[in-house]
């Protein structure tokens, strides 16, 4: 009988350690489950936070929808529009219940960065997250350089080539302000701006022979095509006033003193900016250019012209020129 005992308490004690340690084997796993349920949980919460960044910055549709207005804002007036909110609708954030997302635009070594903040809320896990983009074509961003050309570097050299290929095939006088003069021709041979009257100024374009005149008040947009590929040029003629884009597949002759704010674009390798100082009545001024120029030609005219990188007129007027605005997300901050 005593020796049935034992075997009683033996059985017992030893099916009571078999629970114990199924018991804690049991809450082992089940806290690891947890903790891997928290993990995943944690990485969908992160990889939310981050495809809000994308698609603010990197779907055309939503980042010309939400974010260049933005833009827009803030080159109209960059004191008071550094920041602002966007919301985000239900179906481009499913599962998250943060719905929002802070943004902040700031110069940083003549560059315009943009910092876009949001958080993502997703079964209890919070993930805030903060993002560093550029924002403008690094083109028109190149130490500040009133004159883009070729033979700065190889990278710059393909940077330029790339750009003027993409405006030549999709510039475009759509979706212009009002207040700009909408000006595309051709083949012309000669488009002449110069003096109007009442403070007008005018448009002169010649082909085969016969003049067509336009006017325009103090902004202009325009666009010279050569697909001939004839001589062509643009004549600059008085000491006039004004601002815009100039898009030249040609030469440019300036002869004055111009005052010029804006965008020169100017595309063929055997077309020149041509200074013609035989012209000129006084000595003591110079042609001005403020804003930048981008050049397939030569450069030589640059002792001839005042010309200075001025990131309010290339803001101003950028905007009217395809892939001007190209954000690049430069880093990614989760915490």
């Amino acid at each position: 009988m005593k020796r049935n005992g034992s075997i009683t308490i033996f059985i017992m004690i030893t099916f009571s350690i078999c629970l114990i340690i199924s018991y804690f084997s049991i809450e082992v796993f089940y806290t690891q489950y947890l903790i891997q349920l928290a993990s995943q949980d944690k990485i969908q919460s992160d990889l939310l936070s981050e495809s809000k960044i994308m698609i603010l910055l990197e779907d055309k549709n939503i980042f010309d929808s939400m974010i260049v207005p933005k833009i827009h804002d803030y080159f109209r007036d960059q004191i008071r529009n550094k920041g602002f909110d966007v919301k985000l609708e239900d179906n481009l954030v499913v599962d998250d219940t943060y719905k929002k997302a802070k943004g902040n635009f700031y110069k940083e070594e003549g560059k315009l960065f943009l910092e876009l903040e949001t958080s993502t809320r997703y079964r209890g896990i919070r993930t805030d997250i903060t993002a560093k983009a550029s924002v403008i074509n690094d083109i028109f961003e190149l130490d500040n350089s009133p004159v883009i050309s070729y033979g700065f570097s190889d990278e710059i050299d393909q940077l330029l080539k790339e750009y003027l290929g993409f405006v030549d095939e999709n510039i475009s006088n759509n979706n212009l302000s009002n207040v700009l003069k909408k000006i595309y021709t051709f083949d012309h041979e000669v488009v002449k701006i110069e003096k109007g009257s009442n403070d007008l100024k005018n448009i002169i374009k010649i082909r085969n022979g016969t003049e067509t005149v336009e006017t325009f008040e103090e902004e202009l947009f325009l666009v010279m095509k050569n697909e001939l590929n004839i001589p062509t040029k643009l004549i600059i003629a008085d000491d006039i006033v004004f601002s815009g884009v100039l898009y030249i597949e040609g030469d440019i002759i300036i002869e004055s003193d111009f005052d010029f704010s804006g965008i020169i674009i100017q595309k063929g390798v055997d077309n020149s900016i041509i200074v013609d100082n035989t012209i000129k009545v006084d000595e003591n001024k110079r042609p001005k250019i403020s804003g930048i120029v981008l050049t397939e030609g030569n450069t030589s005219f640059i002792e001839f012209i005042e010309i200075v990188y001025e990131s309010s007129c290339i803001y101003k007027y950028g905007i009217y020129l395809p892939r001007f605005l190209q954000p690049k997300i430069l880093l990614i901050k989760k915490y």
